[in-house]
């Protein structure tokens, strides 16, 4: 079920994307966005650990830079190698309009990415 969600996401940026940078760019536009929010969904555990055991949120420009490209990497694997992305997009497009209950999840994981990283941060 995590899989099918990562995959959702990826669609739901590149339908978003492909509009702008047609089909093979919104694929890694795709691709770029959702390594930004695994990289937020990292930094925010990162952080929530330093403050419990450390009691502070110090996170180097390096610690930063090798997590975005953990996530590039991850994600390029998981997404664009071999032309991943094609399968993901020609499966969630035959999905009925009604079974779109995934969209619904995205906007709220969006929301909650930011609130938890803003209240990381503040703590």
């Amino acid at each position: 079920m995590i899989l099918k969600a990562h995959k959702y996401l990826f669609y739901f940026f590149y339908k978003m994307t492909s509009v702008n940078y047609g089909r093979e760019g919104g694929a890694h536009a795709a691709y770029i966005i959702i390594s930004i929010f695994f990289s937020m969904n990292a930094l925010t555990l990162i952080g929530l650990c330093k403050k419990l055991i450390l009691k502070n949120f110090n996170i180097s420009l390096l610690e930063l830079s090798v997590i975005f490209v953990l996530m590039l990497v991850m994600s390029f694997l998981i997404f664009i190698y071999k032309s991943r992305y094609k399968k993901i997009v020609s499966d969630f497009n035959t999905y009925p309009q009604k079974d779109r209950k995934w969209s619904i999840m995205v906007v709220f994981y969006i929301i909650i990415t930011f609130v938890t990283l803003v209240a990381v941060i503040k703590l």
